[in-house]
C-alpha cells in the first residue's frame, strides 16, 4: 500500500513542478514550493522505510 501512496506523492510532485514552470508568477508561489518540498521529504523517506 505504501508503495500506491510514494507512485501518486511522484506524481503530484511532478505536476506540481510543472505547474510552477508554466505559471512563474501564480499566486501562492512559496506556499506550493514548501509544500512540494515537504511531500518530496515525505515521499523519500516513506521508500526509505524511515
Amino acid at each position: 500500500m505504501s508503495m500506491w501512496i510514494a507512485l501518486l506523492s511522484v506524481i503530484i510532485i511532478i505536476a506540481g513542478v510543472i505547474r510552477l514552470i508554466q505559471n512563474p508568477d501564480m499566486e501562492y508561489k512559496t506556499v506550493t514550493i514548501v509544500v512540494l518540498v515537504l511531500l518530496a521529504i515525505i515521499t523519500v523517506l516513506n521508500v526509505l522505510g524511515i
